[in-house]
């Protein structure tokens, strides 16, 4: 939390969004401070308690300054007179070929890529996986998460 004062400037600033994920933030710092006293007063069942309310605020508050963020993205692009269509492939899409959603949704089902640019797409997916597994630079929760996804492909 400590980082995030020194940081200064979050996404949202001024926004509901922004606001609301900065309250949840400091909730979430709060609750954590009210851990740390309860682990000295030897209550573990309540510094367990202050654990998950200030887990469970981060989630809300970081889910928030996202949406924030996003808000000033699209803002930002809207004010920049939309994208040019060489780059609107490369950022509107996910890795799927999916336009972006909106709101809490990831993609849309909309404008899927067809017949073979779907196999070739899923077989660089694939690949890239795989170069990123073989990075031993890399931390072993990543690489953990990555042998996972390729068991089920």
């Amino acid at each position: 939390m400590e980082r995030l004062d020194r940081q200064g400037t979050l996404p949202g600033d001024g926004s509901e969004r922004g606001e609301e994920g900065r309250r949840r933030l400091d909730e979430a710092r709060r609750a954590m401070r009210e851990a740390e006293e309860a682990l000295r007063n030897d209550d573990l069942p309540g510094a367990l308690d202050r654990q998950a309310e200030a887990l469970e605020a981060l989630r809300d508050g970081i889910r928030d300054l996202g949406e924030a963020l996003a808000q000033e993205n699209r803002q930002e692009g809207d004010t920049q007179g939309g994208r040019q269509a060489s780059n609107e492939d490369a950022e509107g899409r996910d890795p799927l070929g999916r336009q972006q959603g909106e709101g809490l949704r990831i993609g849309s089902d909309n404008n899927l890529l067809q017949d073979k640019d779907v196999y070739r797409r899923a077989e660089e997916l694939l690949d890239e996986i795989r170069r990123r597994l073989g990075d031993l630079a890399r931390p072993e929760g990543e690489r953990d998460y990555l042998k996972r996804l390729l068991d089920l492909f």
